[in-house]
């Protein structure tokens, strides 16, 4: 069976691309202007010590730029989001806790060496899952660097979440412990005889019981050339007990591969950070913080790649069509040109229909959300497709037995639909539309189909739901009431809990301050959806008598009619890039998939059928 293989592009990558980010004022989004920075306050930070005006002859602290940002959960933050930023070297956050927006960068080394994923204040706020055993604490890549010691391996000799150990006051020793992947450790006298000076122990941090060794100590004091206030000075260059947190395990000789070649690596751990220190480098980048934003970006999201050495994504357009001769609409996509249009998934009697993509770096790892009645062949059932074709069911309220190791559905009278699974931009959530409880409306639940939340509670028709490019709101379409017609809404997403541990995953939300944006009593308007930026909302209204394509702000204002026609043009969605929008329409005769620039000129043809080709699915 041919099958339409996802493609990056050839675009340049994040650190090309960083020398671009202070051109312009566009906000940051995950797949759109993703290395501006998200707030002036995480900027300002970074440009303290890796401006390109004071970094030069020294290693980086942050990294060249930001290439990943987004709301994550946090118990006490407002609506239980805080906004978050990833670089090479660590992660900026601001939680907004009473109001306070100072930048703090979490306990990001504690969460990869415990497993414990911190979700909030208290001791309890944890989501449990594996330490990252896949995760190497220096060199290259777990693909390139399996035999590295991973965070895993240091859980047995590092202090976290009061587990009691501490090694003893070793002062005006030099080091020659050693620990491999095992977490078996073995002595280097060899490294210790050759690096006495710098790794002999000079300071005891008393309070997590950890030597910190001569080089890394001068590196934690280092003064030097420093961006304050937007002028070039001269002081410390970062808090260390700030940004570094304190000592969790003493300093260890480590083996890793740093591109292809092997070397000795010495490696502390550090509450937020890692030190390494390697001999063999160029004396400025002997030591050099770790790459722990890049590690804990790979364990907590394991589904999105590599976004800090990666080519912008490209994705194929998705698109139901009934061209097969049978009365079942089939999946199928194309390149945003219209060539190599192609059967995505497989081919039978039963109708599928894209409805969203999981967005990843790793084109492995992309998957299309689809509606089916592939189970019972009667219900609507949510699938998902994978890059090779492969089918995989998620929801089972059809009546259909839940098999073993699929997550809970939750009860349900007699077999209902699920439709219209929405995936978030960190590709963690959907939100889709079921009428398990009479009228349709929106559910919340992780990507595999756990721990499903009801979220609208209302006598409306809800469908379509769509998410802000920040994950902080939803977008849908409902008609309330008999005469009523559909109109867009909008509301804040406020979390309650979120706890995606590996056996039992718990979440909790509820949607805040509904706003109608299109407020209308005379027409229907529906089908929103978010452009990549988070900026505009594209939608489809008959206001004008058919129903055309329009566009509006993300609060609703300045709405703006983009296609002209006679006939009906609908289910418009965006380019990955937020370049073109492709909708489907009839005015050929039957229906067929469109392009158009996002100001609504440039509209062609792309698929040319006499059967039906409808419900196009582009960047979202």
């Amino acid at each position: 069976m041919s099958r339409l293989k996802v493609r990056l592009t050839g675009l340049l990558s994040a650190y090309v691309m960083v020398s671009t980010l202070f051109q312009g004022t566009a906000s940051a989004a995950p797949w759109a202007n993703r290395s501006a920075f998200v707030s002036p306050k995480f900027e300002e930070v970074w440009r303290r010590s890796d401006d390109p005006r004071v970094r030069d002859g020294r290693s980086l602290y942050w990294g060249f730029g930001p290439w990943f940002d987004y709301n994550e959960y946090y118990r006490e933050s407002p609506n239980g989001l805080r906004r978050v930023q990833y670089f090479d070297k660590a992660r900026m956050e601001i939680n907004g806790i009473n109001g306070n927006t100072d930048v703090t960068n979490g306990l990001l080394v504690v969460e990869l060496v415990s497993g414990q994923l911190k979700t909030g204040d208290n001791a309890y706020d944890n989501a449990f899952r594996n330490a990252a055993d896949r995760v190497p604490v220096a060199g290259d890549g777990y693909q390139t660097n399996s035999n590295s010691p991973t965070y895993a391996s240091f859980a047995a000799v590092s202090t976290f979440n009061n587990n009691g150990y501490r090694d003893a006051d070793r002062r005006d020793q030099s080091v020659a412990d050693a620990i491999d992947k095992s977490g078996n450790k073995s002595t280097r006298n060899d490294l210790r005889d050759a690096y006495k000076d710098q790794t002999k122990l000079v300071v005891y941090n008393a309070t997590t019981g950890h030597n910190i060794p001569q080089v890394f100590w001068d590196f934690l004091n280092r003064t030097g050339p420093i961006v304050v206030n937007g002028q070039r000075t001269t002081g410390s260059i970062v808090d260390w007990t700030s940004a570094m947190g304190l000592p969790i395990s003493d300093p260890y000789w480590v083996k890793a591969t740093v591109g292809g070649v092997q070397k000795d690596i010495l490696v502390q751990l550090f509450e937020r950070r890692i030190l390494t220190y390697t001999p063999t480098n160029d004396a400025a980048y002997q030591v050099e913080m770790g790459n722990v934003g890049q590690h804990y970006f790979q364990w907590r999201y394991t589904h999105l790649g590599t976004p800090w050495n990666s080519s912008e994504p490209s994705l194929p357009i998705a698109f139901g069509s009934k061209r097969d001769g049978g009365a079942e609409w089939d999946t199928y996509t194309m390149n945003g040109d219209g060539t190599s249009q192609l059967l995505y998934g497989s081919n039978d009697s039963k109708e599928t229909v894209p409805y969203s993509w999981v967005r990843s770096w790793d084109p492995s790892k992309v998957k299309l959300f689809v509606d089916s009645r592939r189970g019972n062949g009667a219900n609507r059932q949510i699938w998902t497709v994978g890059a090779d074709g492969a089918m995989t069911r998620v929801t089972y309220t059809d009546g259909t037995p839940t098999p073993p190791g699929v997550p809970y559905q939750g009860y349900v009278g007699t077999p209902s639909n699920d439709y219209n699974a929405s995936v978030s931009p960190d590709g963690s959530k959907l939100a889709f539309v079921s009428d398990r409880s009479g009228k349709p409306q929106i559910f919340v639940s992780y990507t595999n189909g756990a721990s499903q939340t009801q979220v609208t509670l209302d006598d409306c028709v809800n469908e379509t739901p769509s998410w802000s490019a920040d994950g902080r709101y939803l977008y849908w379409a409902a008609n309330c009431g008999t005469s009523a017609k559909y109109n867009v809404y909008r509301a804040e997403l406020n979390w309650l809990a979120d706890q995606p541990t590996n056996d039992y995953p718990y979440l909790s939300l509820e949607l805040r301050n509904k706003v109608n944006l299109t407020n209308s009593t005379t027409s229907d308007n529906g089908f929103p959806r978010v452009s990549p930026d988070g900026s505009k909302i594209v939608f489809t209204s008959n206001r004008d008598g058919n129903s055309e394509i329009y566009v509006m702000n993300a609060d609703g204002s300045n709405q703006t009619r983009l296609t002209n026609s006679s006939a009906e043009d609908g289910a418009p969605s965006w380019k990955l890039d937020g370049t073109k929008i492709a909708f489907d329409s009839n005015r050929d005769g039957n229906w067929n998939i469109y392009v158009m620039n996002t100001d609504g000129t440039g509209q062609s043809q792309l698929t040319n059928n006499s059967a039906d080709d409808r419900w196009n699915v582009w960047g979202q």
